[in-house]
């Protein structure tokens, strides 16, 4: 299950982001990875007389729900559904299959090493395999062969058209887009801060060092004010001069390979600009935050005014397919989307499965052996949150498969635990 751990990372990593209309495919390497597993794992379970692999659970049942909830009344009460959309957009299921992946390889896990699922189990495969995603998306930056060649295997697209990594100027990584690899490396950050600061694992600092490099150079500012919200929360109490140092360190790399690369400079500068104007125009609100909250009350006004519309949603690929006279754009929002695809009840779906999940984690955190994943599995999903107020990673490749590993684990150790303190109070009876 070793080997079938690290396939199924390295699809999500590195084939997430190659273009499937460009090798002519009209699914993603990762749709095509997530059936080819269950279908391995179906056959897998009939053969092994594995009868976990059918079960559904108290989390299965709360997926399944929150998931009818966020497609049905939409399909039902729409008559312009754009079926060809279903599975691209209601990535609520593509959350779940994944859940089911990973929740087959460790119980595999469990039965072959005889042991309890630990979350060194995941993290570290994670972290190897996204040094190498973390390599390969700066080695873009050089203006050689090896560069050029990486560019063509995984395309940055603007408008349809395929542009060279030094014009776009910003880190694409391996998964597809800028936003989605910042997202995906402050996640990593804060797993190696994890065995780092919680473990005194020092072999960590590296790859967090590396990781913090590919946030700063993604440029994504929903990244970035994360990745700062992250550390303050860490270390607010516990700053000393060793962890100072470190950042200063970190502060002075970014700086220095940002002043000595002359394109990826003018990137950032230009983004700045961008961003933040300049000179009289200088803004303290970024430019882009304000169109996409114009975008929102476009999309508001839109369901408001158009019946039950707010209630149930539009359905796949949402009301943009259907107004895109009015809506020029993507909510860029993961709740807008959520909202535009599922309307309120939608909401109230999705705001009760992140309900069950922490009140599940609020639990672990009493439990002094877990206490420290605990604070950073909560710290992980509440960046993921604050990420996707003006961004939509949890739709990606590379965020998405985290946060179902995260469900899977949190379900997996609250269960246990509670089952261990339901055998202590029979056993004193």
């Amino acid at each position: 299950m070793k080997i079938a751990l690290y396939i199924y990372l390295f699809v999500f990593i590195f084939l997430g982001g190659i273009n499937s209309f460009k090798y002519e495919l009209f699914i993603s390497y990762v749709d095509i990875a997530n059936l080819t597993f269950l279908l391995y794992f179906f056959f897998f379970s009939i053969i092994k007389k594995r009868s976990y692999f059918f079960e559904v659970n108290k989390v299965d049942r709360i997926l399944l729900t929150s998931i009818a909830f966020l497609t049905i009344p939409s399909l039902v009460f729409n008559d312009k559904i754009h079926f060809g959309y279903l599975f691209t957009h209601f990535y609520p299921i593509r959350i779940f299959l994944t859940y089911k992946i990973f929740s087959f390889i460790y119980f595999e896990y469990e039965v072959l090493y005889e042991r309890p699922i630990k979350f060194s189990d995941f993290t570290k495969p994670l972290i190897i395999l996204g040094v190498f995603s973390a390599f390969l998306s700066i080695i873009r930056y050089m203006p050689n062969d090896v560069g050029f060649l990486i560019n063509d295997i995984w395309p940055i697209t603007s408008n349809g058209k395929i542009v060279p990594q030094l014009v776009w100027g910003r880190l694409w990584g391996t998964m597809g887009g800028t936003n989605t690899v910042g997202n995906f490396f402050t996640i990593l950050s804060f797993i190696c801060l994890y065995y780092y600061h919680f473990k005194n694992r020092t072999k960590y600092v590296y790859p967090f060092l590396l990781f913090s490099l590919c946030v700063a150079v993604s440029l994504s500012f929903t990244s970035i004010i994360s990745y700062a919200f992250g550390i303050f929360f860490i270390f607010y109490k516990k700053i000393n001069l060793k962890i100072l140092a470190m950042f200063i360190i970190l502060f002075l790399g970014v700086v220095t390979i940002i002043s000595q690369n002359e394109a990826l400079s003018y990137f950032v500068e230009k983004r700045i600009a961008y961003k933040f104007g300049s000179g009289e125009n200088t803004r303290w609100i970024p430019s882009n935050l304000v169109d996409r909250v114009g975008y929102w009350i476009s999309f508001l006004e839109l369901s408001f005014s158009h019946g039950l519309h707010a209630l149930y949603g539009w359905g796949p690929g949402g009301l943009r397919l259907l107004y895109w006279d009015v809506v020029h754009a993507n909510p860029e929002s993961f709740y807008f989307r959520i909202f535009n695809e599922a309307g309120i009840i939608g909401i109230i779906a999705l705001i009760y499965v992140f309900y069950q999940f922490f009140f599940k984690l609020s639990f672990l955190k009493k439990i002094i052996h877990f206490k420290n994943e605990s604070i950073i599995i909560n710290l992980i999903l509440i960046l993921v949150l604050i990420q996707n107020i003006a961004n939509e990673t949890l739709y990606s490749n590379g965020v998405s498969q985290i946060v179902s590993f995260l469900i899977f684990y949190i379900s997996y150790q609250y269960s246990n635990i509670k089952k261990a303190l339901n055998q202590r109070q029979y056993d004193a009876i």
